[in-house]
């Protein structure tokens, strides 16, 4: 699903989908995104050691960041997916709010309605970079692999007790 909803044939529809996902929240689910926001930067902060972390550059706080962000990101759409919510809205959905939630009916024309247009273009953006890195993470090793050829590969020969 995810990678559909990626797929460069379908970007400007993708892109569509999100903002309306993101004026939806902003406008109904603003206390959600606040606490997901806020709590992805109290995450962050311990996560790169708390106060002990300032000292503690640029280099280390920006990929803890994007990791955080893509680890919730994937939980909030698997989580969606296990629930039965597994339309592309309810997906991004997930992502936006980190609640699984069936949405309203004519969910889409009430999106449209956001008097907070201001932010909708950076959220759309945080979004589509979450899924994004979401679907890279996805794209490593999407199925398991045979011992034979994990085993085959120059990286895992030495691997004592498994490929020796």
């Amino acid at each position: 699903m995810l990678r559909q909803l990626l797929a460069e044939e379908n970007q400007n529809a993708s892109r569509e989908l999100i903002r309306h996902a993101v004026r939806f929240n902003l406008k109904y689910r603003k206390a959600d995104i606040a606490g997901r926001l806020h709590g992805g930067v109290f995450t962050n902060f311990a996560s790169t050691g708390g106060r002990l972390g300032k000292l503690a550059g640029a280099k280390t706080r920006i990929p803890v960041s994007a990791t955080n962000l893509m680890l919730a990101t994937f939980g909030a759409a698997i989580q969606s997916i296990a629930e039965g919510l597994e339309t592309p809205d309810h997906i991004v959905n997930a992502a936006i709010s980190g609640k699984v939630q069936k949405l309203p009916e004519g969910y889409r024309s009430l999106a449209h309605a956001s008097p907070n247009d201001g932010k909708v273009l950076q959220l759309t953006n945080a979004v589509a970079a979450g899924l994004h890195g979401v679907s890279a993470v996805n794209n490593i090793a999407p199925g398991p692999v045979p011992i034979s050829e994990f085993c085959s590969r120059p990286e895992n020969i030495k691997l004592r007790g498994l490929c020796q």
